[in-house]
């Protein structure tokens, strides 16, 4: 079930993830970027609906570098893009 927030007017929405990619588009450039890595990641981590924790217990490592490889701060080892589970690919 989708998470759900209030509207100023206090009535209940459905929350959904996103449906397409954003205007500057995760899927262009470089793809050895790691900019372009980390935006990858993440916009495949947030339309699975998976928290950052959850996808760092996958793959085996912290949160918080995988935060850092999402936002284009480290690079990720080839040994960690190939952990990924096979439902992200």
């Amino acid at each position: 079930m989708a998470p759900r927030s209030t509207t100023p007017q206090g009535q209940r929405t459905r929350e959904s993830a996103p449906s397409a990619p954003p205007a500057d588009s995760v899927f262009e450039g470089d793809p050895a970027d790691p900019i372009a890595v980390g935006r990858r990641i993440r916009y495949r981590r947030k339309r699975l609906r998976v928290t950052l924790g959850q996808l760092a217990e996958q793959v085996g490592m912290a949160a918080s570098a995988l935060s850092l490889i999402e936002n284009g701060k480290r690079e990720p080892k080839l040994s960690t893009l190939g952990a990924s589970p096979r439902r992200w690919t």
